[in-house]
């Protein structure tokens, strides 16, 4: 092989790594189907609409809520059981957010009726939805 077809090879290596492909970034290869699906629901306003408060990486930022941190790179900052109680119950850990409690039964009159007593996402979804964002490995 080459010297420069090995630099180009290594510089490429580096360049998906550092860009998150490598770890199943959004759209990536590699991704788990249930990262895939999180990643869905994450940007779907009918399931976890996240981008309602979060940049969502691999959308445009200009369609995105800039309550909430970016979600690009937290899969650096958070591990799986930190994401996993976030979505559980945020207020718990961080008192006076204003991120939802989508674990716990949700009442109050701003819940519509067939959520009442309910979580907001089912254990699947914050599962599927935690999965994506542990993929969340770049900046």
């Amino acid at each position: 092989m080459r010297p420069w077809t090995t630099l180009g090879l290594a510089l490429l290596a580096a360049a998906l790594i550092s860009s998150g492909a490598a770890r199943g970034a959004p759209g990536a290869q590699g991704a788990s189907p249930l990262a895939q699906q999180g990643a869905r629901w994450a940007a779907d306003p009918a399931v976890g609409d996240c981008g309602i408060c979060h940049h969502l990486p691999g959308h445009d930022p200009r369609d995105q809520g800039t309550i909430g941190p970016s979600l690009s790179g937290v899969g650096l900052r958070l591990d799986e059981d930190a994401l996993r109680a976030l979505l559980m119950d945020a207020r718990a850990l961080r008192p006076g957010t204003v991120m939802p409690t989508y674990g716990r039964p949700a009442t109050g009159p701003r819940i519509p009726p067939t959520l009442q007593g309910k979580p907001l996402l089912p254990a699947h979804v914050r599962e599927a939805i935690v999965a994506w964002l542990t993929t969340l490995g770049h900046g």
